[in-house]
Protein backbone atom coordinates (compact mmCIF):
# COMPACT_ATOMS: atom_id res chain seq x y z
CA UNK A 1 0.00 0.00 0.00
CA UNK A 2 1.07 3.56 -0.68
CA UNK A 3 0.99 6.09 2.13
CA UNK A 4 1.58 9.83 2.17
CA UNK A 5 4.63 11.26 3.88
CA UNK A 6 2.40 12.96 6.43
CA UNK A 7 0.69 9.68 7.31
CA UNK A 8 4.01 7.90 7.83
CA UNK A 9 5.40 10.77 9.89
CA UNK A 10 2.35 10.68 12.16
CA UNK A 11 2.71 6.91 12.53
CA UNK A 12 6.38 7.31 13.44
CA UNK A 13 5.62 10.02 16.02
CA UNK A 14 3.05 7.76 17.69
CA UNK A 15 5.55 4.90 17.77
CA UNK A 16 8.24 7.19 19.18
CA UNK A 17 5.83 8.49 21.82
CA UNK A 18 5.06 4.93 22.84
CA UNK A 19 8.74 4.00 23.22
CA UNK A 20 9.62 7.16 25.13
CA UNK A 21 6.63 6.72 27.45
CA UNK A 22 7.42 3.08 28.19
CA UNK A 23 11.08 3.87 28.85
CA UNK A 24 10.18 6.81 31.09
CA UNK A 25 7.88 4.61 33.18
CA UNK A 26 10.74 2.14 33.75
CA UNK A 27 13.06 5.00 34.70
CA UNK A 28 10.56 6.44 37.17
CA UNK A 29 9.95 3.03 38.72
CA UNK A 30 13.64 2.52 39.45
CA UNK A 31 13.75 5.99 40.99
CA UNK A 32 11.04 4.89 43.39
CA UNK A 33 8.49 7.32 41.97
CA UNK A 34 5.97 4.79 40.65
CA UNK A 35 4.21 2.68 43.30
CA UNK A 36 3.38 -0.96 42.73
CA UNK A 37 4.80 -3.00 39.87
CA UNK A 38 5.62 -2.16 36.26
CA UNK A 39 5.14 -4.56 33.34
CA UNK A 40 7.08 -2.86 30.57
CA UNK A 41 5.94 -2.93 26.96
CA UNK A 42 9.32 -1.86 25.54
CA UNK A 43 9.86 -3.76 22.28
CA UNK A 44 6.16 -4.43 21.66
CA UNK A 45 5.05 -0.90 20.79
CA UNK A 46 4.44 -1.58 17.09
CA UNK A 47 1.72 -4.08 17.95
CA UNK A 48 -0.12 -1.73 20.29
CA UNK A 49 0.31 1.47 18.27
CA UNK A 50 -0.31 -0.16 14.88
CA UNK A 51 -3.52 -1.71 16.16
CA UNK A 52 -4.85 1.48 17.72
CA UNK A 53 -4.05 3.64 14.68
CA UNK A 54 -6.31 1.42 12.58
CA UNK A 55 -9.30 2.42 14.70
CA UNK A 56 -11.60 5.40 14.29
CA UNK A 57 -12.51 7.76 17.10
CA UNK A 58 -15.81 5.97 17.74
CA UNK A 59 -14.19 2.52 18.02
CA UNK A 60 -13.39 0.86 21.34
CA UNK A 61 -10.24 -0.73 22.72
CA UNK A 62 -9.29 -3.04 25.57
CA UNK A 63 -5.69 -3.21 26.65
CA UNK A 64 -3.34 -5.36 28.72
CA UNK A 65 -1.03 -4.81 31.69
CA UNK A 66 1.82 -4.34 29.18
CA UNK A 67 0.29 -1.68 26.97
CA UNK A 68 0.22 1.65 28.76
CA UNK A 69 1.30 3.28 25.50
CA UNK A 70 -1.85 2.07 23.71
CA UNK A 71 -3.93 4.35 25.92
CA UNK A 72 -2.02 7.40 24.69
CA UNK A 73 -2.40 6.33 21.07
CA UNK A 74 -6.15 5.85 21.58
CA UNK A 75 -6.53 9.41 22.82
CA UNK A 76 -6.24 9.43 26.60
CA UNK A 77 -4.43 12.55 27.81
CA UNK A 78 -0.86 11.98 28.94
CA UNK A 79 -1.52 14.01 32.10
CA UNK A 80 -4.19 11.51 33.13
CA UNK A 81 -1.97 8.55 32.32
CA UNK A 82 0.71 9.78 34.71
CA UNK A 83 -1.90 10.61 37.34
CA UNK A 84 -3.00 6.98 37.17
CA UNK A 85 0.62 5.81 37.38
CA UNK A 86 1.18 7.91 40.50
CA UNK A 87 -2.19 7.05 42.08
CA UNK A 88 -3.58 10.58 41.84
CA UNK A 89 -7.22 11.62 42.00
CA UNK A 90 -7.13 13.36 38.61
CA UNK A 91 -6.36 10.11 36.80
CA UNK A 92 -8.93 8.21 34.77
CA UNK A 93 -9.55 5.84 37.68
CA UNK A 94 -9.24 8.50 40.41
CA UNK A 95 -6.01 7.05 41.74
CA UNK A 96 -7.45 3.64 42.59
CA UNK A 97 -6.39 1.46 39.68
CA UNK A 98 -2.83 2.37 38.68
CA UNK A 99 -1.68 2.08 35.06
CA UNK A 100 -3.42 -1.21 34.30
CA UNK A 101 -6.85 0.27 35.01
CA UNK A 102 -6.57 3.30 32.71
CA UNK A 103 -9.92 3.83 31.03
CA UNK A 104 -12.20 6.22 29.17
CA UNK A 105 -15.45 6.11 27.22
CA UNK A 106 -13.63 4.42 24.34
CA UNK A 107 -10.94 2.59 26.32
CA UNK A 108 -12.64 -0.16 28.28
CA UNK A 109 -9.65 -0.75 30.51
CA UNK A 110 -8.33 -4.14 31.49
CA UNK A 111 -9.94 -7.04 33.28
CA UNK A 112 -8.86 -7.84 36.82
CA UNK A 113 -8.01 -11.38 35.72
CA UNK A 114 -6.18 -12.75 32.71
CA UNK A 115 -8.77 -13.89 30.19
CA UNK A 116 -11.49 -11.52 31.33
CA UNK A 117 -10.74 -9.32 28.34
CA UNK A 118 -12.45 -11.77 25.98
CA UNK A 119 -15.85 -11.80 27.62
CA UNK A 120 -15.90 -8.04 28.24
CA UNK A 121 -14.90 -7.23 24.66
CA UNK A 122 -17.42 -9.72 23.29
CA UNK A 123 -20.15 -8.25 25.49
CA UNK A 124 -19.27 -4.73 24.35
CA UNK A 125 -19.42 -5.89 20.74
CA UNK A 126 -22.85 -7.41 21.36
CA UNK A 127 -23.98 -4.07 22.75
CA UNK A 128 -22.74 -2.28 19.62
CA UNK A 129 -24.62 -4.73 17.40
CA UNK A 130 -27.87 -4.40 19.36
CA UNK A 131 -27.59 -0.61 19.19
CA UNK A 132 -26.87 -0.76 15.43
CA UNK A 133 -23.63 1.18 15.87
CA UNK A 134 -20.97 0.99 13.16
CA UNK A 135 -18.11 0.63 15.63
CA UNK A 136 -15.78 -2.20 16.59
CA UNK A 137 -14.02 -3.40 19.73
CA UNK A 138 -10.29 -4.12 19.52
CA UNK A 139 -9.16 -6.46 22.30
CA UNK A 140 -5.44 -6.94 22.92
CA UNK A 141 -4.39 -10.09 24.77
CA UNK A 142 -1.23 -12.03 25.55
CA UNK A 143 -0.24 -15.38 24.07
CA UNK A 144 -0.71 -17.46 27.24
CA UNK A 145 -4.14 -15.94 27.80
CA UNK A 146 -5.34 -17.84 24.75
CA UNK A 147 -5.20 -20.99 26.88
CA UNK A 148 -8.01 -19.75 29.11
CA UNK A 149 -11.51 -21.10 28.61
CA UNK A 150 -12.93 -17.61 28.16
CA UNK A 151 -10.91 -17.28 24.94
CA UNK A 152 -12.65 -20.23 23.32
CA UNK A 153 -16.10 -19.40 24.68
CA UNK A 154 -15.85 -15.81 23.47
CA UNK A 155 -14.59 -16.70 20.00
CA UNK A 156 -17.42 -19.19 19.63
CA UNK A 157 -20.22 -16.79 20.57
CA UNK A 158 -18.64 -13.87 18.68
CA UNK A 159 -18.53 -15.97 15.53
CA UNK A 160 -22.02 -17.41 16.03
CA UNK A 161 -23.58 -13.97 16.45
CA UNK A 162 -21.21 -12.19 14.03
CA UNK A 163 -20.12 -9.61 16.58
CA UNK A 164 -17.85 -6.67 15.62
CA UNK A 165 -14.86 -7.61 17.74
CA UNK A 166 -11.20 -7.97 16.79
CA UNK A 167 -8.99 -10.18 18.96
CA UNK A 168 -5.36 -9.09 18.60
CA UNK A 169 -2.82 -11.40 20.20
CA UNK A 170 0.37 -9.74 21.42
CA UNK A 171 2.51 -12.86 21.20
CA UNK A 172 5.73 -11.85 22.98
CA UNK A 173 6.81 -15.50 23.33
CA UNK A 174 6.51 -15.70 27.12
CA UNK A 175 3.88 -15.98 29.83
CA UNK A 176 5.82 -14.72 32.86
CA UNK A 177 8.78 -17.16 32.63
CA UNK A 178 7.21 -19.88 30.47
CA UNK A 179 8.05 -19.99 26.77
CA UNK A 180 5.04 -20.40 24.52
CA UNK A 181 6.42 -23.72 23.24
CA UNK A 182 6.08 -25.12 26.76
CA UNK A 183 2.58 -23.85 27.41
CA UNK A 184 0.64 -23.87 24.16
CA UNK A 185 -0.19 -26.88 21.99
CA UNK A 186 -0.24 -25.02 18.67
CA UNK A 187 2.60 -23.24 16.90
CA UNK A 188 0.36 -20.37 15.83
CA UNK A 189 -2.34 -19.03 18.11
CA UNK A 190 -4.13 -17.68 15.05
CA UNK A 191 -4.80 -21.28 13.98
CA UNK A 192 -7.30 -21.56 16.81
CA UNK A 193 -9.63 -19.19 15.01
CA UNK A 194 -10.28 -21.79 12.31
CA UNK A 195 -12.18 -23.96 14.81
CA UNK A 196 -14.68 -21.14 15.26
CA UNK A 197 -14.97 -20.14 11.60
CA UNK A 198 -13.14 -16.87 12.23
CA UNK A 199 -10.76 -15.38 9.64
CA UNK A 200 -7.22 -15.01 10.95
CA UNK A 201 -3.92 -13.40 10.08
CA UNK A 202 -0.38 -13.78 11.41
CA UNK A 203 1.82 -10.70 11.19
CA UNK A 204 5.25 -9.48 12.17
CA UNK A 205 4.45 -7.72 15.42
CA UNK A 206 7.61 -5.62 15.10
CA UNK A 207 6.37 -4.07 11.85
CA UNK A 208 3.97 -1.27 12.63
CA UNK A 209 2.73 -1.17 9.03
CA UNK A 210 2.02 -4.91 9.01
CA UNK A 211 0.00 -4.64 12.23
CA UNK A 212 -1.81 -1.53 11.01
CA UNK A 213 -2.79 -3.10 7.68
CA UNK A 214 -3.98 -6.35 9.26
CA UNK A 215 -6.04 -4.48 11.84
CA UNK A 216 -7.49 -2.17 9.20
CA UNK A 217 -8.57 -5.21 7.19
CA UNK A 218 -10.14 -6.69 10.32
CA UNK A 219 -11.95 -3.43 11.11
CA UNK A 220 -13.44 -3.29 7.61
CA UNK A 221 -14.44 -6.95 7.89
CA UNK A 222 -16.21 -6.43 11.22
CA UNK A 223 -17.90 -3.17 10.22
CA UNK A 224 -19.29 -4.86 7.13
CA UNK A 225 -21.28 -7.19 9.37
CA UNK A 226 -19.03 -10.21 8.83
CA UNK A 227 -18.22 -10.81 12.47
CA UNK A 228 -14.98 -11.19 14.43
CA UNK A 229 -11.37 -11.43 13.33
CA UNK A 230 -8.30 -12.93 15.02
CA UNK A 231 -4.82 -11.44 14.51
CA UNK A 232 -1.60 -12.83 15.93
CA UNK A 233 1.30 -10.37 16.10
CA UNK A 234 4.58 -12.16 16.79
CA UNK A 235 6.85 -9.90 18.80
CA UNK A 236 9.12 -9.95 21.87
CA UNK A 237 9.26 -8.20 25.20
CA UNK A 238 12.67 -6.60 25.67
CA UNK A 239 12.42 -6.54 29.45
CA UNK A 240 11.33 -9.09 32.04
CA UNK A 241 7.78 -9.97 32.96
CA UNK A 242 7.96 -7.14 35.47
CA UNK A 243 10.69 -4.83 36.66
CA UNK A 244 13.03 -6.79 38.92
CA UNK A 245 12.67 -9.97 36.86
CA UNK A 246 16.25 -11.14 36.08
CA UNK A 247 15.11 -13.12 32.98
CA UNK A 248 17.08 -16.24 33.98
CA UNK A 249 14.71 -18.35 31.87
CA UNK A 250 16.00 -17.04 28.52
CA UNK A 251 19.43 -16.50 26.97
CA UNK A 252 21.06 -13.17 26.24
CA UNK A 253 21.71 -14.46 22.71
CA UNK A 254 17.96 -14.86 22.17
CA UNK A 255 17.36 -11.36 23.50
CA UNK A 256 20.04 -9.91 21.23
CA UNK A 257 18.53 -11.55 18.15
CA UNK A 258 15.13 -10.04 18.86
CA UNK A 259 16.51 -6.63 19.75
CA UNK A 260 18.00 -6.48 16.27
CA UNK A 261 14.38 -6.42 15.11
CA UNK A 262 13.54 -3.36 17.25
CA UNK A 263 10.25 -1.98 15.83
CA UNK A 264 11.19 1.66 16.32
CA UNK A 265 14.64 1.39 14.79
CA UNK A 266 13.35 -0.64 11.83
CA UNK A 267 10.61 1.85 11.00
CA UNK A 268 12.91 4.81 11.56
CA UNK A 269 15.56 3.42 9.20
CA UNK A 270 12.90 2.69 6.58
CA UNK A 271 11.59 6.26 6.64
CA UNK A 272 15.10 7.73 6.63
CA UNK A 273 15.97 5.67 3.55
CA UNK A 274 12.80 6.86 1.81
CA UNK A 275 13.49 10.49 2.69
CA UNK A 276 10.23 10.79 4.61
CA UNK A 277 12.05 11.97 7.75
CA UNK A 278 15.51 13.34 8.57
CA UNK A 279 17.80 13.09 11.59
CA UNK A 280 17.14 16.74 12.39
CA UNK A 281 13.38 16.18 12.25
CA UNK A 282 13.70 13.20 14.60
CA UNK A 283 15.61 15.27 17.17
CA UNK A 284 12.93 17.98 17.01
CA UNK A 285 10.13 15.46 17.56
CA UNK A 286 11.98 13.77 20.42
CA UNK A 287 12.41 17.11 22.15
CA UNK A 288 8.69 17.86 21.77
CA UNK A 289 7.69 14.49 23.19
CA UNK A 290 10.19 14.70 26.05
CA UNK A 291 8.80 18.10 27.03
CA UNK A 292 5.23 16.78 26.85
CA UNK A 293 6.11 13.82 29.07
CA UNK A 294 8.03 15.92 31.61
CA UNK A 295 5.15 18.40 31.83
CA UNK A 296 2.74 15.52 32.44
CA UNK A 297 4.97 14.09 35.17
CA UNK A 298 5.13 17.48 36.87
CA UNK A 299 1.35 17.85 36.61
CA UNK A 300 0.77 14.41 38.10
CA UNK A 301 3.25 14.75 40.95
CA UNK A 302 1.62 18.02 41.97
CA UNK A 303 -1.92 16.64 41.77
CA UNK A 304 -3.91 15.66 44.85
CA UNK A 305 -4.18 12.16 46.27
CA UNK A 306 -7.58 10.47 46.60
CA UNK A 307 -9.12 10.78 50.05
CA UNK A 308 -11.02 8.39 52.28
CA UNK A 309 -14.26 9.74 50.82
CA UNK A 310 -13.22 8.32 47.41
CA UNK A 311 -12.68 4.77 48.64
CA UNK A 312 -16.12 3.39 47.77
CA UNK A 313 -16.94 5.65 44.83
CA UNK A 314 -17.47 4.00 41.43
CA UNK A 315 -18.05 0.56 42.98
CA UNK A 316 -21.14 -1.07 41.48
CA UNK A 317 -20.90 -4.70 42.56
Amino acid sequence: MNYSGGFLQNMYVNLLKARMLEEKIVELYHQGRVPGSVHSGVGEEATFVGGCLALNEDDYMMTTHRAVCANWTKGIEINKIFCDLFGKKEGTNCGKGAAIRICSEKVLGMSGTQGGVFVIATGAALSLKLLNKKSVVLAFFGDNTSNRGTFHESLNIASLWKLPVIFLCDNNQYGISINIKDSTSVENIADRGVAYNIPTKIVDGNSILAVYEATKEAVNHAKSGNGPYLIEAKTYRFRGHMEGDQRSYRTREEESQWMEKCPLRRFENKLLEQGVITDTWIVTEKNKIEKEIENAISFAENSIDPGKEDLFKDIYA
